[in-house]
């Protein structure tokens, strides 16, 4: 190699590794090392990094460079893993063979764009030739084949890639990997804290609050929801049957929460806690959304069918308070839990544990009705009632019928 290849080369280590140390975003070291590499003369075409993520929906993110349009990012879902254009994809053999050698593809050759339909979309936009890298991160000095980055690169130029623009590729992705890696483990442990804890926990924890009893008090809004006779159920039914319903049901409950501003918290059973935490929002604006939340969760759980019984539906009881509660890390020194505590959490789940007595699928506190200004028209006083482990009795509010209000 060339002196001057070899100069060019440690320039361009050096800012993957301050890329890599800035944990950049992939699509901007990617934006970089490409642009970087047509100077240097390589006659790139399209260049694509693809890096597993960890999350729950999305096998994997690629990033996906084109000369003259810069870079692409798009979600590759686990669901794409079997659609027709993956499972004729030449990139899948290497994945499922965990094969790191680098394969160079001629795109000049017909056997192989009627062999894989991507390289024959390669070969209508100009390509010669395609190279294709898979790159397997580790742990304790093996490959755990759960995590990596695949790279392919195409180029145009007649005759496909010189033997030096191959050895300075193959020198460097490597170094682009351990740079996309700094960004993508910082990523995977958002994404995994993010399904485990949610969105704002996690962001806490990230941010340096997972030290057992770091606390703060903050006014809130409690949800507590409970599907009603689901341990009858369970006991009936198969566990396969019992999970899918279970998991349809926190889809139908999760989705309304997160639509209208709210937070999972935790999952309970068959039921969950959650917390809208005011944020700057007005609280007569934020119990309007709570209640919202509420009753849309109820409504998409009551369209969901009892296993074993085509003509019943899985009902939802849920409970609504407002009130001061301790927000963070409780537990044991090395095993902690992000969650909220407090005895208006308690109220919560006493008022709860009373929908099925009372025959109201959503009760309210007062302290809930009196400041859901917005919601006036819709809830009912259903008397004062006596809470588990309160000392005062509590007036609950239900929705009213829908023809009164």
């Amino acid at each position: 190699m060339h002196d001057d290849d070899a100069r060019a080369i440690q320039i361009i280590s050096d800012r993957l590794i301050e890329l890599g140390l800035l944990q950049a975003p992939v699509h901007q070291q990617m934006q970089e090392f490409c642009e970087r590499l047509v100077a240097l003369g390589l006659p790139l075409h399209r260049g694509n990094v693809s890096a597993r993520t960890m999350h729950p929906l999305i096998d994997s993110v690629s990033n996906v460079w084109r000369r003259g349009r810069g870079v692409e990012t798009s979600p590759n879902t686990l669901e794409q893993a079997t659609s027709p254009r993956w499972l004729q994809s030449p990139m899948r053999a290497l994945v499922e063979s965990a094969d790191t050698r680098l394969k160079r593809s001629d795109l000049t050759d017909p056997r192989e764009t009627e062999r894989w339909p991507v390289f024959a979309e390669f070969r209508a936009a100009g390509a010669t030739e395609h190279l294709a890298k898979l790159v397997s991160f580790g742990l304790d000095g093996a490959t755990t084949g759960n995590t990596g980055v695949m790279m392919t690169w195409t180029t145009d130029r007649q005759g496909g890639f010189a033997e030096r623009d191959v050895a300075i590729l193959e020198r460097l992705m490597p170094r682009l990997a351990l740079s996309v890696k700094s960004s993508v483990d910082y990523e995977i442990a958002q994404n995994l804290l993010r399904a485990y804890v949610g969105r704002h926990a996690s962001g806490e924890i990230l941010a340096g609050a997972y030290r057992r009893g770091s606390f703060r008090m903050i006014p809130a809004i409690i949800l507590i929801t409970d599907l009603k006779g689901f341990t009858t159920l369970a006991n009936r039914v198969d566990q396969k049957a019992v999970t899918q319903v279970l998991n349809q049901c926190f889809d139908a409950m999760v989705a309304p929460i997160r639509d209208h501003g709210g937070e999972v918290l935790k999952f309970l059973g068959d039921g969950l806690l959650a917390v809208f935490e005011h944020r700057g929002n007005e609280e007569a604006d934020l119990c309007l959304e709570a209640l919202n939340a509420a009753r849309e969760a109820v409504d998409a759980v009551g369209l969901i069918e009892r296993p074993g019984e085509p003509d019943v539906r899985m009902q939802l009881d849920a409970a609504l308070h407002l009130g001061e509660v301790f927000y963070g890390n409780v537990g044991a020194a090395d095993r902690l839990d992000f969650t909220i505590l407090g005895p208006a959490v308690n109220e919560a789940s006493r008022i709860e544990s009373l929908c099925t007595a009372l025959g109201h699928p959503i009760l309210m506190s007062q302290s809930f009705a009196d400041k859901a200004q917005n919601c006036r028209g819709q809830m009912v006083s259903v008397g004062e009632h006596v809470l588990r482990g309160v000392e005062e009795g509590r007036t609950l509010y239900a929705l009213k019928p829908e023809g009164d209000q």
